[in-house]
């Protein structure tokens, strides 16, 4: 599996980034976001190498309206997305999973679609009485 740290991107980037490793594999694997990494698994039968992925992240820099927003470092050991605005250590790296429909607790993420199941499940698990 071979990595890209992408720490200084948004979530928002870093899942463009994400969609634009799995299209440029055509198949052949596909790109997983992961806390600040993107992770690149390979479909049975396919051998993708960090030689395939490096065009493919190039490519991403250098489009867009301002190509200078990205830059790219590559060593042996690891691949690194830089941006040029990284987002601030204090500021919430968010990506919604939440399914339309559903209210998810703040303090725990449980999901559920019901109001008074969800007030109940604060009460009991996080003992909060309101």
């Amino acid at each position: 599996m071979i990595g890209v740290d992408c720490s200084e991107l948004t979530g928002d980037e870093m899942l463009a980034l994400a969609s634009a490793i799995s299209d440029g594999l055509n198949g052949k694997g596909v790109a997983i976001v992961k806390d600040d990494k993107i992770l690149v698994d390979q479909i049975r039968g396919s051998k993708i190498s960090a030689a395939v992925v490096i065009p493919i992240l190039e490519a991403f820099v250098a489009k867009g309206k301002d190509p200078a927003r990205y830059s790219l470092e590559v060593s042996k050991s690891s691949m690194i997305v830089h941006s040029r605005n990284p987002r601030r250590e204090g500021s919430k790296k968010e990506i919604r999973r939440r399914p339309p429909g559903f209210l998810q607790c703040s303090l725990c993420g449980f999901l559920t679609r019901d109001q008074e199941h969800l007030t109940l499940h604060v009460r009991q698990a996080h003992e909060v009485i309101r």
